[in-house]
């Protein structure tokens, strides 16, 4: 059995956003008697955007990489994703139904959201 997971990243993303959320707490002592009511470090919320940027584009690049499955550059993974989510809903099998277009449209906002 392996120790790590296989995606090494997913560990330095949680160290990452971990020491972030240190300097979220307020400070100690307290300058005031109420410190929750202290806005958190803007520096501190741009990192966590930039954090968050970096990962929503890295997912849409990896989509379109030459070794993730070839469904997202024909943009038909909406099909799929609709046949085999965990949890189905009624939505799930009204789109699942709609025509190949609807859900190559699908797949398209889904990447065009992740990159841009």
């Amino acid at each position: 059995s392996r120790l790590l997971p296989a995606h090494s990243w997913e560990w330095a993303a949680l160290l990452e956003l971990g020491f972030l959320a240190i300097f979220l707490a307020p400070e100690w002592p307290p300058s005031t008697l109420y410190p929750r009511l202290l806005p958190p470090p803007s520096a501190v919320l741009l990192l966590f955007r930039w954090h968050l940027f970096r990962l929503l584009l890295g997912a849409g690049l990896s989509r379109l990489a030459d070794h993730s499955p070839s469904c997202w550059r024909r943009l038909d993974c909406a099909a799929a994703h609709h046949e085999t989510q965990p949890m189905p809903t009624p939505l799930a099998w009204l789109l699942h139904g709609m025509p190949a277009r609807w859900r190559a449209a699908e797949a398209a906002v889904s990447l065009a959201a992740l990159i841009l």
